[in-house]
């Protein structure tokens, strides 16, 4: 509980220059990675969103799939304030939770938001074995980092993980294999898209 409470404080902290910080870093490419398969969701469909930040992303889900029933789940009591001062219309339920303590329900769709990076392999390979039994999904769609070993992604890695080991207190001390862990818990990749360079990935996985 303490590791989660650091966690939290250090993304309030962050909360009103994240998305800025991303966009001077990343371009437009950070959020064209989230927003990829955001189309190919069905009408009505159940989503869960973890790790979902200040929410601008839910403007981008509801524009695509007006009928969205959402789940929005966020440890940062901060990154929860912003997100519902959009005012997003149609059904969208705040939780204000670490993900590891959802409890869980059906979901059509996961989706996980340059999320799955805060959490060294072990620990991500417990979270998504739970929330694939707990939630049991038919489609997850994560946009994350990845590294193809060149030398300047692994030093805006290590940059980046210091930074948010400092601030945030997060565990990961380098990028999980976050790919290889959801194929490991049951699901396929469908389709991917390179962006910045081949540093970030979204991909679409099914269960199998």
């Amino acid at each position: 509980m303490e590791r989660s409470t650091r966690i939290s404080k250090g993304f309030d902290w962050l909360s009103g220059v994240y998305d800025a910080l991303a966009a001077a870093i990343f371009r437009k490419d950070i959020r064209r990675a989230q927003i990829n398969f955001l189309s190919g969701i069905d009408p009505g469909a159940r989503v869960l969103i973890l790790g979902g930040g200040t929410g601008w992303i839910l403007e981008e889900l509801i524009k695509e799939v007006p009928d969205a029933l959402v789940w929005f789940v966020d440890s940062s009591p901060r990154m929860i304030e912003r997100a519902r001062a959009r005012n997003i219309p149609g059904a969208v339920h705040f939780v204000q939770m670490p993900a590891e303590e959802f409890g869980g329900g059906e979901f059509d769709v996961v989706i996980t938001p340059f999320f799955l990076d805060l959490f060294p392999d072990d620990k991500l390979r417990e979270l998504t074995g739970a929330l694939m039994s707990r939630c049991r999904p038919a489609v997850w769609l994560a946009s994350d980092f990845v590294c193809g070993g060149q030398f300047w992604q692994r030093a805006l890695l290590s940059v980046m993980y210091r930074m948010f080991r400092v601030v945030c207190g997060i565990e990961a001390q380098g990028l999980p294999a976050w790919r290889e862990i959801l194929v490991e818990n049951g699901l396929k990749v469908q389709e991917s898209e390179s962006y910045y360079g081949g540093f970030i990935l979204s991909a679409k996985l099914a269960s199998v």
